[in-house]
């Protein structure tokens, strides 16, 4: 049976305890999506969908953090570190984990995993002095960031309904926040927080261009809202246009000294001294914006993060990992090389490969000989050739590192009822006789199993049909000692387990 898992965990060694639990697990995760983060002066750590990572600018280096490593939360989504230099990741499901750097410990806060509420995400974090301050789905919360104690929650802003989505909470002598019905920014004088009273609202009726508002900043001294219609900016009691030009969804915006940077449709611009310049247009989606006064202007979203100095030749970072978290099928090779195809259909990002230290990533852009990234499963020969089985361009040999494709054209092989040019292989195995077999999923002429002998010779099979019905849904070949060949199919016309010997 084949599962598709969100993360790969490698079982490395096992250290013989009192309690005999096993030890020396680590996790691989793709990192390039990065949701969140925060630069210091030589570096810069992200929350990501498969964990944390700090990368460390002068030595180029990364050091990743995932749930082997101790955090609670998986699909990170927020970062900030307090005063003491504690990390703090919010995630998706409401875990907040708190890394020490000094002792590599980390600290989890469950309060808001554990909580009723039905949506749960950790949308920002912010530090003032002890307090860190928790944007969410439902509201703000208030930590102390000392005993990591929760000391107030707020769900109601004036007349905004409860319980609404907070994107970005920033404080300075008052607190202002974002959220996906206005800005809420607190009275002043007020400390009752939690009473609906002490907060003012601001929506489209006091000249916000939207009420969804992604982030809130002070530039100039001024407060900016950047919303899903432009920017906007506050003179006390209303809202005015801020370049009115920019009349679109702005997804981030960031300082640095005199300058404002604007996030829009993967392209960013600067304003500085009354004059928009555009900077950069990125070739990939870009949603998250930073500036570090030692790195320059930082740009993150779904392939990584890219510095200023990398504008020029477009170059993403992230820490090495397989292309995405999805293992559908693995195996491992003579040389101790794991192999890992990625899934089928749209989900496919091709196939991947690992030796211990570094992954190396197959799809269709960097490997132009693919002819498609909807590779499924993945088997390893007796003499080391790896066979990749498509979700409907037949399947590829790797052979000395070359690859070869074969199809519906070289094979003899039919595809499904609707296209019998779209092959599905689901399936492999080596004989006795070096002859590789091959399952053909929902072939129309009901040729389910195939064979190629050593010398390239195809021959395909028939399965003894009930009435017209092809065979679908097949999968898990295997060949035992006898060179019976044994497949399980769960189709509803015919599910069960097939065997086959050609003797």
């Amino acid at each position: 049976m084949k599962y598709t898992l969100g993360i790969l965990f490698v079982f490395l060694f096992f250290v013989p305890a009192k309690s005999q639990t096993a030890t020396g697990w680590k996790n691989y995760t793709d990192m390039k999506e990065i949701n969140s983060f925060i630069p210091l002066n030589n570096g810069i750590w992200a929350a990501t969908s498969g964990g944390g990572f700090y990368y460390n600018s002068p030595a180029d280096s990364f050091k990743t953090l995932h749930k082997a490593d101790g955090l609670e939360g998986e699909n990170l989504t927020a970062v900030t570190i307090d005063k003491s230099g504690r990390v703090w990741f919010g995630s998706a499901n409401g875990i907040i984990d708190v890394y020490n750097p000094k002792d590599n410990s980390i600290k989890s806060i469950l309060d808001i995993y554990n909580s009723d509420k039905s949506s749960k995400q950790i949308n920002d974090i912010a530090v003032s002095g002890d307090t860190v301050i928790v944007s969410t789905s439902f509201g703000i919360s208030l930590i102390d960031s000392k005993n990591f104690t929760f000391y107030d929650t707020f769900f109601r802003f004036g007349s905004f309904s409860s319980n609404i989505q907070v994107n970005n909470t920033l404080k300075s002598n008052l607190i202002y926040a974002s959220t996906v019905m206005g800005v809420a920014i607190q009275k002043p004088g007020t400390t009752n927080l939690s009473a609906p009273e002490s907060w003012n609202v601001y929506t489209n009726n006091e000249g916000l261009p939207s009420n969804t508002i992604n982030k809130i900043l002070f530039y100039n001294g001024n407060l900016i809202a950047a919303t899903s219609s432009g920017l906007a900016q506050f003179n006390g009691s209303t809202w005015q246009s801020f370049l009115p030009q920019l009349n679109y969804n702005i997804n981030d915006i960031a300082t640095g000294g005199d300058t404002l940077f604007i996030l829009a449709n993967n392209q960013i611009s600067a304003y500085i001294n009354n004059n928009l310049i555009s900077i950069y247009n990125s070739p990939l989606s870009i949603s998250l914006l930073a500036y570090s006064s030692t790195m320059g202007l930082i740009a993150g979203g779904a392939n990584g993060f890219i510095t200023s100095k990398n504008f020029t030749n477009n170059i993403f970072e992230s820490p090495n990992g397989p292309e995405v978290n999805q293992f559908p099928d693995m195996v491992v090779d003579n040389n101790g090389v794991l192999w890992s195809a990625s899934g089928r259909d749209v989900t496919g990002e091709g196939f991947y490969s690992f030796n211990g230290l570094q992954w190396k990533n197959y799809n269709m852009s960097n490997t132009k000989s693919l002819p498609s990234n909807a590779y499924h499963v993945v088997y390893a020969s007796p003499d080391n050739s790896i066979y990749f089985g498509s979700w409907g361009r037949g399947f590829i040999r790797i052979q000395n590192d070359t690859i070869t494709t074969f199809d519906t054209s070289k094979t003899g092989m039919k595809g499904i009822d609707s296209d019998p040019n779209f092959l599905v292989i689901s399936g492999f195995a080596n004989d006795s006789k070096n002859d590789l077999w091959v399952l053909n999923y929902g072939a129309i002429d009901q040729k389910t199993l195939s064979v190629m002998t050593p010398e390239g010779r195809w021959y395909n099979y028939r399965v003894p049909s009930m009435g017209n019905q092809f065979l679908a849904q097949n999968f898990n070949l295997a060949i035992d000692q006898y060179d019976t060949k044994w497949f399980s199919c769960s189709d509803a016309n015919r599910p069960g387990l097939f065997y086959f010997n050609e003797n």
